[in-house]
């Protein structure tokens, strides 16, 4: 059987004891350039993954005097303002039936508004 030289001196997990090692069995490795070899595939498929997200939100405030010691704040807030619609990317778990398939339906919110009025004193 032929070996690996190697003289590599360590200390046992122990700490007790200094162990030398002069050669490891080759016969201890298995070779398998016949099974495996590297391939050429990209590390990312960019057309596999979903397009960009673009959200736009607006904000709008207006303060009204209510004489010299109170105000009134009117603010709209808006969200998605171009109602821009985001669908569902395709399924990437490998163990569903619908791998690869794109789902109906839409991923993000429609656009959506809300007002709010404050007296402030």
């Amino acid at each position: 059987m032929s070996s690996v030289p190697l003289s590599t001196k360590y200390v046992h997990p122990t700490g007790r004891a200094r162990v030398t090692v002069s050669s490891i069995p080759a016969g201890a490795f298995v070779s398998t350039s016949g099974t495996y070899r590297l391939g050429n595939a990209l590390r990312n498929y960019n057309e596999l993954r979903n397009p960009g997200y673009y959200d736009e939100d607006f904000n709008a405030r207006k303060k009204f005097a209510l004489g010299e010691h109170a105000s009134f704040i009117l603010t709209m807030n808006y969200f998605n303002v171009l109602n821009r619609t985001l669908f569902r990317g395709p399924s990437n778990n490998i163990n569903n039936s619908d791998y690869g398939l794109a789902s109906v339906g839409q991923s993000n919110t429609p656009r959506q508004g809300q007002i709010e009025g404050r007296i402030v004193f």
